[in-house]
This record gives structure tokens, C-alpha cells and sequence, in this order.
């Protein structure tokens, strides 16, 4: 779902995985489909905002933020 306020705009979505593997983070060894066997909900926010960055190469920048949780099941609490 997307949704758009003026220079806003905010969207969820839930999925599950379709595949994954192990990857290393700081010496330890993870795999998301572990992390979230039953999949994940993602939660994004963005401005249309121009930024002015002052870099040669990046001129403009647009901000940006997200968040992922883990699906939960019932009864595994």
C-alpha cells in the first residue's frame, strides 16, 4: 500500500522469503530465513524534497527512512 501526503509518501508491505542464504555480520554467521522464518513486514518514508548536497558527482539527495519486523505466528509466543 502506498499512500502520498504533499511531499510525503509512506508504504507497507509484508512478504515471505523465496529464498536465502548464510552470510557473515561481524563475525557471526546469519541467515534470514532463521531471523524470519515466517516472513517480514516493511515499513518505508520518503520526501520528494529535493536536498542540496553540495557533491560534485551527487548534486541532489532525497530523504529516505525504513524498518523491517519479523512475522510472527500465533501460538509462538
Amino acid at each position: 500500500m502506498l499512500i502520498a501526503f504533499g511531499p510525503l509518501q509512506t508504504d507497507t508491505a509484508s512478504f515471505e522469503l523465496e529464498s536465502s542464504q548464510d552470510f557473515t555480520f561481524k563475525g557471526q554467521k546469519l541467515n534470514f530465513r532463521t531471523l524470519a522464518p515466517h516472513g517480514l513486514t516493511l515499513t518505508n518514508t520518503a520526501s520528494s524534497t529535493v536536498i542540496l548536497t553540495g557533491i560534485t558527482n551527487l548534486p541532489v539527495a532525497f530523504a529516505f527512512a525504513g524498518h523491517a519486523v519479523a512475522i510472527g505466528i500465533a501460538g509462538s509466543e
